[in-house]
């Protein structure tokens, strides 16, 4: 569900925009009918915005061409940066022309805040530019989006910051279950995956038995 327009009197300031109005929910041009990204829009003055293939949002000051699509962690983060950090997000890659029209971007991560069991102010959005890793504190958090104002446009993505090497973050999961239809005897197949676009496109597109059936369930 969509969380830009939800009641945000105990939450932090956002701006003037998000918190007056429901996002627009926009459906992109995809440049693979077949897959959800790359995506994109042409939005033709200011407004807030969320995209209905990956849930990233977007508030803009005046009209803007967004092109976008996701990136892969495993080609940016190195094997001692996942010591200290989980993903907890996609990674995105976003162009905007003109830039200065962007005046936030609402990265959907899939972390649990429900009962404050899960330290909001452990997370990061990581910028990835000629092959180093920058960190910037969200402008806020929301229950299923981190938003950054006045953003600059590299890889971007939501990064939770782990205590302990081992240590893990409650997060809002993903059941995938298959079923081969004509097999003489029935044959489940069970993925649980943190409910995040990217991961259930790739997850999705698994090749399973031939006449099989598929079926989603949000935790």
């Amino acid at each position: 569900s969509d969380d830009l327009g939800q009641d945000t009197s105990s939450m932090p300031q956002f701006p003037q925009m998000v918190r007056q109005c429901s996002p627009i929910w926009l459906q992109p041009v995809l440049f693979n009918p077949f897959l959800p990204t790359p995506c994109r829009v042409h939005l033709l003055g200011p407004g807030s915005f969320l995209c209905s293939e990956t849930e990233l949002g977007f508030e803009v000051r005046a009209a803007v061409t967004i092109q976008y699509g996701y990136d892969s962690w495993d080609r940016h983060l190195s094997t001692s940066e996942k010591q200290h950090w989980m993903v907890a997000g996609p990674l995105f890659d976003i162009q905007v022309e003109p830039a200065r029209a962007m005046a936030a971007v609402h990265l959907p991560h899939f972390l649990c805040l429900a009962g404050g069991e899960v330290d909001a102010s452990r997370m990061r959005i990581a910028h990835f530019v000629d092959g180093g890793m920058t960190l910037e504190e969200p402008t806020g958090v929301r229950p299923f989006h981190a938003v950054l104002q006045n953003p600059s446009f590299s890889p971007l993505g939501v990064l939770w910051r782990k205590i302990q090497s081992k240590c893990q973050a409650k997060v809002h999961s993903l059941a995938l279950l298959y079923r081969a239809l004509r097999a003489a005897n029935t044959t489940l197949h069970l993925y649980l995956i943190p409910n995040d676009r990217s991961l259930r496109q790739v997850t999705g597109n698994r090749p399973h038995t031939p006449g099989g059936s598929q079926s989603h369930q949000s935790a």
